[in-house]
């Protein structure tokens, strides 16, 4: 998106043992300026979060063990929002995401 010119801003919302990670990849990328680290929010800041939102963006992916989040509570509160989502097509996700409906199923880790 960068590199084609489009103007846009990712917003992390959270925190977790990947943020330093994602911190580092996002500098290496030269991305630093386009993505802000919002850290944890409350729950009462989160409906701004979501009015300022184009789309919301759900990267769920399977742990060493095979296992991930069954229906991720951020879906429904995108959706509340009048939000619509880019998640991973795996668990319960597909349960709620309705591709090309009220959002658009991705392969984890793609």
């Amino acid at each position: 998106m960068k590199d084609n010119g489009a103007d846009f801003k990712v917003v992390i919302a959270g925190g977790g043992p990947l943020e330093e990670r994602l911190k580092n990849d996002a500098a290496g990328r030269g991305l630093t300026g386009l993505i802000e680290f919002a850290g944890w929010k409350k729950n009462d800041e989160l409906p701004e979060i979501y009015s300022a939102s184009d789309v919301v963006v759900v990267p769920s992916v399977f742990d060493s063990k095979g296992e991930s989040e069954g229906m991720p509570v951020v879906i429904n509160e995108a959706f509340a929002a009048g939000v619509p989502v880019l998640a991973s097509g795996i668990s319960g996700i597909t349960d709620l995401v309705e591709n090309g409906r009220n959002g658009w199923l991705a392969e984890a880790e793609d």
